[in-house]
């Protein structure tokens, strides 16, 4: 059944009864942000996001995936619309728009869960199973609920969301034109509009900024910005961002000359080294992993490229902050960052050390003798040993089964060395929740997907042979 809607379904804007609500919760959205109607707004969008995504997924599987990417990649701009017309308010039900639209991938696991020893889907339970327990825990130890519901759907929707697709591999050809035509489309959007944040700091990005009192994303002023586009902070900017450039390298398409040149200008001015450093590994990754004419296609590519974006980089108003920024890494003991991220793990490892059971999810954020960012920290610190010990076994079974098969096509090997480059900076900062999360994930299942199918699909012929 899932197979037939896949097949079914047709690019552009078909079918009409798919993109109907998707094209109605975006005029909605539009009318409701020019009417000055903000307080509408943060209701209306993500009760309509959840009701389409309910719709696509129980009838058009693949605009479902597709219509979930691209809620990651506006809900957090939506979000500042709305306070912009509407007054500023924080929390905001906007932000959980993602999570709730990921969220109803859900039910795939439940249906599953009957096959899940001989279908590959332990690793995911383990997982999953982890970030249950991190709730109790939490639960038990007097988290607030807005923290506890908060930080379960952090660690478990791109859990959840990997499954969903590992489980439709039989789909993969549909999924590999899906995700090179979104993520095509993506860092087109989010790189063209970084730039202009950064040139002319919108008055919506302003006035967010000046609220969320979050020095570490700049000053409110144009050029002073860290870009993080229409995400909420540069990091998950980046990575997604890091994602998206990666795939267009190995997928030559009409756009992914001007989509490139933005998004590698936005990913430089983000000054999210982290993500600089994933997407040099990924990019390693990828070329020891390909055939010699593939090697020679991918640095001609990275070559042309480099000689279209450096100047660019090497020019007002781009050049000073680009520069210091990158002359930080060769120099990371002068760096206040990198120090205090040495730091932080020096006092945490004893700490950490005795997280036998964990302090629970949402518990983390109120503890005043930790500062984390790393995602290895904040996972047995928030789980405990006893629930991080799976959730890293799970994740690693999956990271060394995509690893130890030869890549079948560009998509599987793009795939694996995103999953495995963004993954590799799990100390550097939390890349396993919300957005970068769901790169980790994502990625891998599609690379699982891809293996499992050429797989199926070599046997079928032998048999057929036979």
């Amino acid at each position: 059944m899932a197979r037939a809607k896949y097949q079914a379904q047709q690019w552009g804007l078909q079918p009409a009864l798919g993109w109907l609500p998707i094209l109605l919760l975006g005029l909605l959205s539009a009318l409701l942000t020019l009417l000055s109607l903000g307080s509408i707004l943060r209701l209306v969008f993500p009760a309509g996001a959840l009701a389409t995504a309910v719709w696509l997924y129980s009838r058009y599987p693949l605009l479902y995936v597709g219509f979930t990417w691209w809620m990651w990649f506006l809900s957090p701009w939506v979000r500042r619309m709305a306070d912009f017309s509407g007054g500023w308010q924080d929390p905001n039900p906007v932000l959980l728009t993602p999570f709730l639209v990921t969220f109803v991938s859900g039910a795939t696991l439940i249906r599953q869960l009957p096959y899940l020893t001989w279908r590959g889907g332990l690793p995911f339970m383990g997982a999953i199973a982890a970030t249950g327990y991190g709730l109790l825990s939490g639960l038990v130890n007097g988290a607030s609920l807005t923290a506890l519901i908060t930080s379960f759907l952090y660690w478990s929707v791109p859990v959840l969301f990997g499954f969903h697709l590992y489980s439709n591999w039989r789909d993969y050809p549909q999924q590999r034109q899906l995700v090179y035509r979104c993520f095509l489309w993506g860092v087109m959007v989010m790189g063209t509009y970084g730039l202009v944040q950064y040139l002319i700091a919108p008055g919506w990005d302003r006035y967010w900024m000046v609220n969320s009192e979050m020095p570490v994303i700049g000053s409110p002023e144009p050029l002073q910005v860290r870009v993080f586009s229409t995400l909420n902070s540069p990091g998950p900017f980046a990575q997604v961002m890091s994602a998206g450039l990666i795939l267009l390298l190995s997928n030559a398409r009409l756009l992914q000359a001007p989509a490139s040149l933005v998004g590698y200008l936005s990913l430089m001015l983000s000054l999210a080294r982290s993500a600089w450093i994933g997407w040099v590994l990924t990019l390693l990754t990828m070329l020891s992993a390909s055939r010699a004419k593939l090697q020679m296609r991918l640095v001609a590519t990275v070559v042309i490229l480099g000689l279209m974006v450096v100047p660019l980089t090497m020019v007002d108003p781009f050049s000073e902050v680009i520069s210091a920024r990158v002359q930080s890494l060769a120099s990371p003991d002068e760096d206040t960052s990198f120090n205090e991220r040495v730091e932080t793990y020096s006092n945490s490892l004893d700490l950490i050390a005795t997280q036998g059971l964990g302090s629970g999810l949402g518990v983390v954020a109120r503890d005043s003798r930790l500062v984390l960012d790393s995602g290895l920290l904040e996972l047995l610190f928030g789980m405990g040993w006893f629930g991080g010990v799976p959730y890293l076994l799970g994740l690693s079974t999956l990271l060394f089964a995509v690893v130890r098969q030869p890549p079948t096509d560009t998509l599987v090997n793009s795939a694996r060395s995103i999953s495995l480059g963004t993954a590799a900076t799990v100390l550097l900062g939390n890349v396993l929740i919300g957005m970068p999360g769901m790169i980790v994930w994502s990625f891998l299942s599609l690379g699982l997907s891809g293996t499992r199918f050429y797989q199926q699909s070599k046997r079928q012929k032998a048999e057929g042979r036979g």
